[in-house]
């Protein structure tokens, strides 16, 4: 379809001037989504139909602030009455795969996509001498509370269209390359003003993102892919909003060469430490002299890597180390032409490293840890309710009490594997998938593969290693969903992973030990969803939560006390707080406590969630870490160092007592200096000459 562009364009872009008032051509069939037909009437608009020129499915919403942070995108862009929404190249393709993806073959396979003739708009012969100019844009956003983006994808091919020539054009509603601006009241907000509210994957209203070059010599055919980000996560279905998609291209004699890409780009913020600045440069008319590419970083220049390759010219420079996290840098590139009359070009960007992990938390650990996982209350629901939750507040005076603990999403099932293996493993509500088991790190391979020990005890699951969904038991219903060690379960041998687990892992409560000393290094404990404060399982929500109280005073009030003299841990945590009493100033705020000998009882202000949970057992016993832990800072001002027992045994000897896995160290004075003494375990003797100070340090 041919069509004249109605406006003219004047677009600065990557080092070149786009100017499209007469000439240009807009290449895309129904890019603004105003007659989708089929699927299904909904929300005013149609879920799951067709749209003339694109091949997959797409659904339509009509503007309104009900499906996106305002403003909508300005009238004078002309974006009609609808915008289109969930894109995909057949009904569900987009829970097809999971995210974060490392490569970019999902796209060809899941999303909508309309592939066009280059040779509609300009000739061969142009393209082929760097005359032909492209001008790509689009408008992004998606639902304001759910953290999906939209991912669009340009390629060019050959006449075959087999064969890609050039690389990705990419606009992803997380990243600020090629973005321009944002929607305002009344027209576009430009850079620099739109830089107050930066792309990213909590950032849901409309942004402009825009990006012109020349089209690679020898391409016929360019094919533009619509699905979801693979750098934001997924709730359901993906809630991603595109509107006003164009592909102009023109004819423009003579064309001097073009910065077509280049990373990371300009304002991109949490960059890899270990970043390899690269940068392309395309030929036109005339061509990159090689010779006169001058590159400085840091306001130094360096000597970069250059290498050409037909009309592309490839810039590479690894800076010497891994940069600081959080620290910006810049990069200034400048080239020549080789025309007659030399043209210069100068490019800049700056890019801010991601924030550098967090140190390991030299943390004691514990002996044993019993974690429990309650469902559907709000910290204010539980926390000080004395008459509903007895028990939970008698332990306040020897916990802490994180005041500022929150849940990652609704509903149920995420929150439990974010706390087990740091992401959701694609699961984002209250089901199993098909593809089990998971294969990726979780707490309980790490701990077995660290020499340690893991179970997750369940109340009325029938037998170890049972799999089954859901068994309706004496005290209730069991879910398998909330017992999450099963998904990773595998009876293969080998298994798929070093990260599958044994079916052991999971056992009937009913195995729980009698001698606390044979617990396993972390036990997760679960009740039956009657007993673990669901909301709806009881006359009213009081007694729900008090029949929970209780449950956990029958069932653990005895290890607790054990745990108080042999150093050990108990931590009660919730999946997500009861939506119908959401904190308005905390969102998902939810109840968690920490109960031991080496825990320092008091309120904690600082805003922790599963991850950090995750993390600071991962700490406790030296363990790598799992999807987000790496990221998450470990809880470390709650901790209570080991205390030292020393007796006097007769003769100069005396023997040292001390709980659970430390280094013992000595000195001849007070201020040190400290030495590890070689090979002490608890109980160690000594017989020390002279006057000797002992301490311990965590391992």
């Amino acid at each position: 379809m041919r069509t004249k562009s109605k406006t003219g364009l004047a677009i600065l872009t990557g080092g070149m001037s786009f100017v499209g008032a007469v000439n240009a051509i807009d290449l895309i069939q129904n890019g603004s989504f105003e007659s989708i037909t089929g699927g299904t009437p909904q929300y005013g608009g149609i879920t799951d139909g067709m749209e003339a020129g694109w091949s997959g499915v797409v659904s339509s919403l009509p503007y309104s602030s009900a499906y996106f942070t305002p403003p909508a995108i300005p009238v004078s862009e002309n974006p009609g009455s609808f915008h289109s929404w969930r894109h995909q190249s057949a009904t569900d393709a987009y829970s097809s795969f999971s995210t974060p993806t490392g490569d970019l073959s999902y796209v060809t396979n899941y999303a909508l996509k309309q592939t066009v003739s280059l040779t509609n708009a300009l000739s061969g012969t142009d393209i082929d001498a760097g005359r032909g100019q492209y001008a790509f844009s689009a408008w992004l956003a998606s639902y304001t509370l759910n953290p999906e983006q939209p991912y669009l994808d340009l390629r060019f091919f050959d006449a075959t269209g087999n064969n890609q020539i050039g690389s990705d054009v990419i606009f992803d509603r997380t990243s600020t390359n090629s973005w321009i601006g944002n929607a305002g009241a009344t027209g576009i907000i430009p850079l620099p003003d739109a830089s107050t509210n930066a792309p990213n994957f909590s950032n849901h209203h409309w942004a402009k993102y825009l990006r012109a070059s020349i089209i690679p010599q020898g391409a016929r055919k360019a094919t533009v892919h619509i699905t979801r980000s693979p750098n934001a996560a997924l709730s359901g279905s993906p809630d991603t909003y595109v509107d006003l998609v164009k592909l102009d291209a023109q004819s423009v004699d003579p064309q001097t060469p073009v910065l077509e890409t280049a990373i990371p780009a300009n304002a991109d913020s949490g960059v890899d430490p270990n970043v390899v600045i690269t940068v392309t440069l395309r030929d036109g008319t005339t061509a990159v002299n090689t010779n006169s590419i001058q590159f400085v970083f840091d306001g130094s220049p360096v000597s970069p890597a250059i290498q050409k390759s037909g009309p592309v010219t490839s810039i590479g420079y690894d800076p010497p180390g891994g940069l600081a996290g959080n620290s910006t840098h810049n990069y200034l590139i400048i080239f020549s032409d080789n025309g007659a009359s030399v043209t210069t070009m100068t490019n800049q960007f700056q890019f801010t490293i991601a924030p550098a992990p967090p140190p390991a938390a030299a943390i004691f650990p514990p002996d044993h840890v019993v974690v429990i996982m309650d469902e559907n209350r709000t910290y204010s629901e539980i926390i000080g309710n004395t008459n509903d939750a007895p028990y939970i507040n008698s332990l306040l005076p020897f916990a802490a009490n994180m005041t500022r603990s929150v849940a990652e999403q609704h509903p149920t099932d995420p929150n439990y594997i974010y706390f087990f293996s740091g992401a959701n493993q694609g699961i984002t509500d209250n089901s199993i998938l098909s593809n089990l088991p998971f294969t990726t790190p979780n707490l309980a391979a790490q701990l077995i593969a660290a020499g340690f020990t893991f179970v997750d005890y369940a109340e009325d699951l029938p037998l170890t290693g049972d799999l089954t969904p859901v068994v309706t038991g004496p005290d209730g219903t069991y879910y398998e969903e909330e017992n999450v060690a099963g998904y990773w379960i595998s009876t293969n041998v080998p298994p798929p992973s070093t990260n599958n687990l044994p079916p052991s892992v999971l056992q009937p409560l009913t195995n729980w030990p009698s001698d606390f000393r044979q617990l396993p290094t972390i036990a997760f404990v679960h009740s039956v969803e009657e007993n673990d404060m669901h909301q709806g399982y009881w006359p009213t929500d009081s007694s729900t939560i008090t029949n929970g109280d209780t449950w956990i005073k029958n069932h653990l009030d005895s290890y607790i006390k054990w745990a108080m003299t042999n150093n050990s841990l108990f931590i009660l945590t919730f999946d997500e707080s009861y939506t119908a009493l959401e904190d308005p100033n905390l969102y998902n705020h939810i109840p968690t406590l920490f109960v031991g000998p080496m825990v320092k009882p008091g309120d904690y202000p600082e805003n922790i969630n599963h991850f950090n949970l995750l993390r600071t057992l991962e700490d406790m016993y030296h363990l790598p870490y799992a999807g987000a832990a790496v990221t998450a800072t470990p809880i470390a001002d709650i901790w209570l160092p080991p205390k030292l027992r020393i007796t006097l045994l007769g003769s100069g000897q005396v023997q040292i007592n001390w709980p659970g896995v430390a280094i013992l160290q000595s000195a001849g004075q007070v201020a040190g200096p400290y030495n590890d003494v070689t090979n002490a375990i608890s109980p160690y003797l000594a017989t020390p000459v002279n006057e000797r100070f002992y301490r311990l340090k965590s391992p």
